[in-house]
């Protein structure tokens, strides 16, 4: 582990990258199985008159249930995107080592380390630097106060912040 960076870009792009990547799971999403659909168009809502087109369109743009039946979509399942993934929170922190907040050996000098936390779907993705440490899946108050208090738990007191 080395010491922070001068600048808090590259690790929050290192870390950025691999929480999109490698950390937060994948998305599942309906997406309109465009075969099926085109047929259940050509059978059911071709022979609509304009009138009854407009009412089924505009329920689906108001609602955003499909108009058609189920059957013609698929469940997929893709990467969270740059836009899904939120930078919650990013600041310096002081740990008693150059281990961070892993644990283990590391050199007996106070270090500070920028602390990153992304979120994305109500998870949270935790880095000291560039580093992964741990997510938090179900976030409980005391992280919430954590993160304001800018003092994160290390590794191996990650537990308490799960309910």
């Amino acid at each position: 582990m080395s010491s922070m960076y001068n600048s808090p870009i590259e690790p929050l792009a290192q870390a950025f990258y691999d929480a999109m990547h490698n950390r937060f799971p994948d998305v599942q999403y309906y997406d309109r199985d465009w075969k099926k659909y085109r047929e259940w168009q050509d059978e059911h809502f071709n022979k609509l008159s304009n009138d009854e087109k407009r009412v089924l369109l505009d329920r689906e743009r108001k609602t955003g249930i499909p108009m058609e039946p189920e059957s013609c979509n698929k469940l997929k399942t893709r990467r969270p995107s740059k836009y899904e993934i939120k930078v919650y929170a990013m600041f310096p922190q002081l740990w008693g080592s150059t281990a961070l907040g892993f644990g283990g050996i590391g050199g007996a000098a106070m270090t500070t380390e920028y602390t990153i936390i992304f979120e994305c779907f109500g998870k949270y993705a935790i880095y000291y630097g560039h580093s992964f440490a741990y997510m938090v899946e179900s976030p409980n108050q005391k992280f919430y106060d954590d993160i304001s208090g800018r003092n994160i738990a290390s590794v191996s007191s990650k537990g308490q912040y799960n309910d």
